[in-house]
């Protein structure tokens, strides 16, 4: 189990970027093209949220409860920082209520998408051929330093998972492995993708566990059911 330190924000560590950025850098279409990410970036800011103490979860309640699903709740209200973090903390505390994880993924992933993709051109790392959402508006690559760095920090935890001691690194490998079959890098081919465990490795604090799992159920499921890409 991998230690979570939950005492200093993503704005204050500048050692990696947010989950979301990462994510979005590496989701590599080829010829310096990036796929615009969706789901993905939603379920990495909603973690990275976890990881931050920011927000939790509790179980489906009632008659028609299904086993295993989370609801989100908000743990503290204080922002984070960083837009694309804030965006879906935002819109967990505006629900108001415990918050079905697939569903808080189909309507947080626009803004969270648009914050990341400006955080990203902002700091060079990747351009945009025209507005966010456009029909024909494209991602690429601006930066392949940046690229490249992103990527041999999923390497480095994908390839090597037992020489991974935070829990950050953990989840950016998970996201990407209940990513589409394009980005998986085939994790859920050797089971199926429906027996396909969400997690690598039982890498989690306890207490942190049970909510992250729930959100890489929702990712997948909400990558799976085709609405993950609306522009």
């Amino acid at each position: 189990m991998l230690a979570s330190d939950s005492s200093s924000d993503v704005a204050s560590q500048q050692t990696v970027p947010p989950l979301c950025e990462d994510v979005q850098l590496v989701l590599s279409l080829g010829g310096g093209q990036l796929q615009v990410g969706g789901m993905e970036l939603a379920a990495a800011a909603l973690v990275e949220l976890v990881i931050l103490r920011r927000v939790g979860s509790v179980p489906e309640s009632g008659f028609m409860a299904r086993k295993d699903v989370r609801k989100l709740t908000v743990i503290s209200e204080e922002p984070v920082g960083v837009p694309a973090l804030d965006a879906a903390l935002t819109a967990v505390v505006a629900k108001g209520k415990p918050w079905n994880a697939f569903s808080s993924l189909r309507k947080i992933w626009r803004p969270v998408a648009s914050a990341t993709q400006d955080a990203l051109i902002a700091r060079g790392a990747i351009a945009r051929s025209g507005p966010f959402g456009g029909l024909k508006s494209t991602l690429s690559i601006a930066d392949e330093r940046q690229y490249r760095a992103a990527v041999a920090r999923l390497d480095s935890a994908w390839l090597r998972p037992e020489s991974v001691t935070d829990v950050r690194s953990a989840a950016f490998v998970d996201l990407l492995r209940n990513a589409p079959p394009s980005f998986n890098r085939g994790a859920q081919r050797p089971h199926g993708v429906q027996n396909a465990p969400f997690i690598e490795r039982e890498w989690y604090p306890s207490e942190i566990r049970d909510t992250l799992v729930g959100i890489f159920q929702a990712q997948r499921a909400a990558a799976g059911s085709g609405t993950g890409y609306e522009g």
